[in-house]
């Protein structure tokens, strides 16, 4: 929930700050899709790149595979769950914020980030992986973890924006946050759709 994403944003906006580079945070940004809207929980521009976050605020036990469309999530011996894979989901995700800036792939410098609750523990899940050029890639974390991995992530890539080129995706992206209350149900009902339920 909301209170995961504000943990996230506080914890990228404190790395970002001292990178000492041109960057700015926006928190619940909406995408139109063909599908109707996908809701991306953080995104940070960045002038070594494009960072998207996914914020599972979730406790128990999660487990699942990187080809798996759904993971499951146990509370205890009974109560069990299942939640869409989200590196997939926060890769659709990204599909739609290049398409929105008009980046192609082949160009685009962008890093995933799901980040867990330190109130669940993980089992059988993926860590981090790699695709495409200038050290895309993705890696799950919990909250404890997200601070050192994205200093990491930032140090080991040079910077590739002017920052009027990052104050210029803002700019795109900010109509993209202030929304109306049509685009948030257009939303949920999309998610529905794909999930089943909210996801």
């Amino acid at each position: 929930g909301s209170f995961g994403e504000a943990v996230t944003s506080a914890i990228v906006d404190e790395v970002a700050r001292k990178s000492k580079r041109r960057y700015h945070i926006l928190q619940n940004v909406y995408i139109a899709t063909h599908r109707g809207y996908t809701e991306i929980d953080a995104v940070l521009l960045h002038e070594t790149g494009i960072y998207v976050f996914e914020t599972k605020n979730i406790s128990g036990e999660i487990s699942g595979e990187l080809g798996e469309e759904r993971w499951e999530q146990h509370l205890g011996e009974v109560t069990r769950h299942t939640l869409y894979n989200p590196v997939r989901q926060n890769q659709g995700h990204m599909g739609a914020l290049l398409r929105h800036l008009e980046i192609h792939l082949s160009n685009a410098v962008i890093y995933s980030f799901v980040v867990f609750s330190d109130r669940c523990t993980l089992r059988r899940v993926p860590a981090v992986g790699e695709f495409g050029n200038y050290g895309n890639g993705w890696r799950i974390v919990h909250y404890g973890e997200l601070r050192e991995a994205l200093a990491q992530a930032m140090r080991q890539r040079e910077p590739v924006f002017l920052a009027k080129q990052v104050d210029k995706w803002f700019k795109q992206l900010r109509p993209c946050v202030e929304v109306g209350n049509s685009v948030r149900r257009a939303h949920s009902k999309s998610l529905k759709k794909m999930y089943g339920k909210r996801g």
